[in-house]
């Protein structure tokens, strides 16, 4: 029996555990295909930043500084002042970052600078949901090795390299998840509670006329869906099931792409139902998962079904179990 259970263990561990990165690592194109990610990521961040240096200098009322800007009040500035002073740091920094982005200093400074606009941005009683995944990953691509130097693209430079690419990736994945479980947990107190939840027919016209008030905007398509809530669960059951099981996709990647397509048209869902955009996250996620170097370069639409969480592991499962007798 104790042999059984080991070998079960074992088949369920094989399919639970992430790409070797030892592996990858040997492979020039993998590597090369993260190089051009780096450059990609950072020339974004200087059009984002080059948008937020344009962007409206009207006054806005309630400007209490978050600690990163506390400099602010300590000098009295106003938020005029504060805005061009961020405004200018951001988009040095950025500059400097497209050409420099394989020194760590230069990734350090574009991080500092990020959190400077981001804060700023989120000192008028609500946090700028926007840019959060761009601070985090920011932050982790500071520890990247400098692999553009041939003499430090050693073997373990390369792995390290690989390495923080994935712990950029699985933040963004998680933070996705998080946003599934919370629907599902909220889901499941209300439910006892007797209250319509997010499992209930109906659930998403609900949350699209309560957001229409609150934002001052209507989408596109708010009145179709609030008109027609039977037709708006299915793809709302979706919604929840992918984010839920998005950090899946740092384990099986060649679902990257995929559910890198699938987020992008959600959020572009979301901006024609509820009005709400997000723009600069959707972009993050094309850099990042639509050409990842964790993707297989031979990639089956049988692959991608069966590695699918649940119904593929279970399907898998059932047809390639090992066998007692062995």
């Amino acid at each position: 029996m104790t042999h059984i259970i080991q070998k079960h263990w074992l088949w369920v561990r094989a399919h639970l555990y992430p790409p070797s990165l030892t592996t990858l690592a040997h492979d020039n194109r993998i590597m090369e295909t993260a190089r051009v990610m780096m450059l990609y990521y950072y020339s974004f961040l200087l059009y984002l930043s080059f948008q937020y240096l344009m962007s409206s200098t009207s006054v806005r009322p309630g400007f209490e500084p978050l600690w990163p800007v506390a400099w602010a009040t300590w000098f009295s500035f106003d938020y005029a002042t504060t805005l061009a002073l961020v405004r200018t740091l951001f988009f040095v920094a950025a500059f400097v970052s497209v050409f420099f982005f394989h020194t760590r200093a230069a990734r350090i400074l574009v991080f500092l600078a990020l959190v400077q606009a981001h804060a700023l941005e989120s000192s008028f009683g609500y946090i700028n949901h926007q840019w959060y995944m761009w601070v985090y990953t920011t932050l982790i691509f500071v520890f990247l090795p400098n692999i553009w130097r041939t003499e430090k693209d050693t073997f373990e430079n390369r792995r390290l390299f690989l390495l923080v690419i994935w712990c950029a990736q699985a933040i963004v994945t998680l933070s996705y998840t998080m946003a599934g479980l919370n629907k599902m947990i909220a889901a499941y107190i209300q439910n006892l509670a007797g209250e319509i939840n997010a499992l209930s027919i109906g659930n998403f016209s609900y949350i699209v006329a309560d957001w229409i008030p609150k934002l001052q905007h209507e989408g596109l398509l708010a009145p179709w869906v609030i008109n027609n809530p039977e037709w708006a669960w299915f793809p709302f059951m979706t919604l929840v099931f992918v984010q839920t099981f998005s950090w899946w996709v740092m384990i099986r990647t060649s679902l990257q792409r995929v559910w890198a397509v699938f987020i992008f048209a959600f959020h572009i869902g979301t901006y024609l139902t509820m009005g709400i955009e997000f723009n600069p996250l959707m972009m993050l996620i094309i850099f990042l998962f639509l050409n990842s170097p964790f993707i297989p370069e031979k990639t089956s639409l049988k692959r991608i079904l069966s590695d699918l969480p649940l119904f593929g592991l279970i399907g898998r499962y059932t047809l390639l179990r090992p066998s007692k007798n062995h």
